[in-house]
């Protein structure tokens, strides 16, 4: 019989054949040998997790099993092994899925909300971000009005939509939903794990929006508990963020402490991706203030990482992280090098607004100034700067306009040098506004 036409059963037992697996051998430590008796002569379809389970022991990927047959399960399964599509980062078939039960007549209300988390989980992890967040807030007014459902449902809404704006860039909003997430979790016992998620993830806003000391004091209580419960992999995450915050702070040498031990947990769990990460990160703003030339053979190295895995922000980044250390070692054929990459790659997958590909217009704003073509720098600094203001990000906005100050003078326009640099002053001042305010201080 053609593989399409096989049904799920008969998958799982041509696939445990050709292993040379017994019924019993394969359910071992997952489920009981009736039960995958009951699914190969398929009597039952057990839970999506055993499927899941059975999969991996197969060494096949859970959409084989199941391909071509979702429409036989039940609406509940089958958001299960969505929810599953979205957690292996199988975006596209979770959300093909998600299609075909929007369609059923047979969903119900509560079904179409998890249907409608599960598509905004896809969009903004498929830099849809936008979309997601129009999903979300439809959601969110019919949600807040009826208020039939219970803090914890409310506190993972309220981090998703967090989510959202955060992929988005709008790191203000995604304070404020994360905010909300953790005052709806608050009370509910037994959620600490979830509180200490929610914690680092308002952390983590807090440090992109220049709440230093905020960001300290929940990324800080998140890593105690990760600590706490032995979770290595949360640990790491932590251990990273709280390197980056050190760094922001000025603390260099805490910040390089935490970056060592969040470097050596990824590569002992052999979470490669992340270990990259790391590296990146640190050849970036430890190495390149003491050994550029070693800096930018790190970061050529996580360039090569990155390619391969096909995370395009990080690609973009470091090519703009590589150029300015070129520019700074006055080799600006290689920094022009590796700003064409930047933004070869920037239109090729015609990208949302994210800090770290506006961060290559304003290392374009530095070459340009660098090899004397100063309208350019002035043009491309006050996009890197706009860019910045409407991510919240007022003091990346600033640090833009002084290349905009310095073109200026060159020019020998010192009027407008004059203005750019007042206008530096009041992205400042309204970051420390928002400070002030997020403290609950007074301000006229």
């Amino acid at each position: 019989m053609s593989e399409p036409l096989l049904t799920i059963g008969q998958r799982v037992k041509r696939r445990r054949a050709e292993r040379g697996m017994s019924q019993a051998e394969l359910a071992e430590g997952i489920c009981s040998h009736q039960t995958v008796s009951l699914l190969e002569t398929d009597k039952h379809t057990p839970s999506a997790d055993i499927l899941r389970k059975l999969a991996e022991k197969l060494l096949m990927p859970l959409h084989e099993i199941v391909r071509n047959r979702e429409s036989e399960l039940d609406v509940k399964l089958q958001t299960e092994i969505a929810k599953i599509y979205v957690e292996q980062g199988e975006y596209d078939l979770a959300l093909q899925l998600v299609c075909e039960l929007d369609a059923r007549a047979d969903v119900t209300e509560s079904q179409q909300i998890q249907l409608t988390l599960l598509r905004a989980e896809c969009l903004m992890r498929t830099r849809q971000a936008k979309t997601a967040i129009e999903m979300l807030v439809r959601l969110k007014h019919r949600l807040e009005a009826v208020r039939d459902m219970d803090d914890l449902f409310m506190a993972e809404f309220y981090n998703k939509l967090g989510n959202a704006y955060y992929y988005a860039s709008n790191m203000i909003y995604a304070h404020t939903h994360y905010m909300q997430a953790l005052e709806a979790c608050g009370q509910v016992p037994g959620t600490e794990m979830r509180q200490a998620e929610f914690k680092f993830n308002l952390g983590t806003a807090c440090m992109w929006l220049g709440f230093y000391s905020d960001a300290m004091a929940y990324i800080s209580e998140a890593h105690e508990y990760f600590d706490e419960m032995s979770d290595p992999h949360r640990l790491a995450a932590a251990l990273f963020q709280m390197g980056l915050l050190h760094k922001q702070m000025g603390e260099y040498g805490q910040a390089e402490a935490f970056l060592q031990q969040s470097l050596h947990l990824y590569r002992s769990q052999r979470v490669v991706e992340m270990a990259y990460r790391v590296r990146q990160q640190y050849a970036s703003f430890f190495l390149a203030e003491t050994d550029p030339e070693r800096a930018v053979r790190e970061l050529q190295e996580c360039l090569k990482e990155f390619e391969q895995a096909g995370d395009h922000a990080r690609v973009v980044h470091s090519c703009a992280k590589i150029a300015s250390l070129y520019i700074d070692l006055n080799r600006l054929k290689e920094a022009n090098h590796y700003l064409i990459l930047a933004f070869d790659r920037i239109e090729e997958t015609s990208m949302q607004a994210d800090p770290r590909y506006v961060y290559a217009f304003q290392v374009f704003a530095k070459y340009s100034y660098q090899t004397k073509d100063y309208a350019q720098a002035i043009e491309y600094s006050l996009q890197a700067s706009e860019q910045y203001e409407r991510m919240g990000l007022q003091r990346d906005s600033a640090d833009t306009l002084q290349i905009c100050v310095l073109a200026y003078r060159a020019q020998g326009n010192l009027n407008k040098a004059f203005n750019m640099l007042m206008k530096a002053n009041e992205s400042l001042q309204r970051s420390q506004e928002v400070v002030c305010l997020q403290e609950g201080r007074n301000v006229h």
